[in-house]
């Protein structure tokens, strides 16, 4: 099987997972999303008052932005879902260069199906954009 269709294979797993994934807002969520809200209001600055990293409330506001009938919350973990769902693709080719194919198909569908990884990311938290952006890199 092509590598192409294993990774969007294991993305497809990962998103089902995380939309069937019920749970409510992080702690920290709330003030991801505040923060979020305040630079739709046009008060970036808001981004460097926090002991957070801005890359989170940065993207959630700027698909905020290009969807504005859609509420902050909804569109919270839906950036932190598909952001972490698509570090799936990554891990992949990771383990496919370390441990070779079937490897790599067993670890990546761990991290798929894996409560943490899939619970983080519905609670609209920063965590499935950061492992995307550490499994890309």
């Amino acid at each position: 099987m092509p590598d192409w269709l294993v990774g969007a294979l294991l993305v497809a797993v990962a998103l089902l997972v995380r939309w069937f994934t019920s749970t409510d807002l992080g702690r920290d969520a709330t003030l991801y999303l505040w923060t979020a809200g305040q630079v739709l209001d046009g008060r970036f600055e808001a981004l460097w008052q926090s002991v957070f990293h801005p890359l989170h409330p940065a993207v959630v506001a700027m698909v905020g932005s290009a969807s504005p009938d859609v509420p902050l919350e909804r569109v919270g973990r839906w950036v932190a879902s598909v952001a972490g769902a698509l570090a799936a693709w990554p891990l992949f080719l990771l383990g496919k260069r370390v441990v070779g194919s079937p490897g790599a198909v067993w670890g990546a569908l761990l991290y798929c199906i894996g409560s943490w990884f899939a619970r983080t990311p519905v609670e609209a938290m920063s965590e499935g954009l950061y492992w995307l952006c550490i499994c890309s890199g």
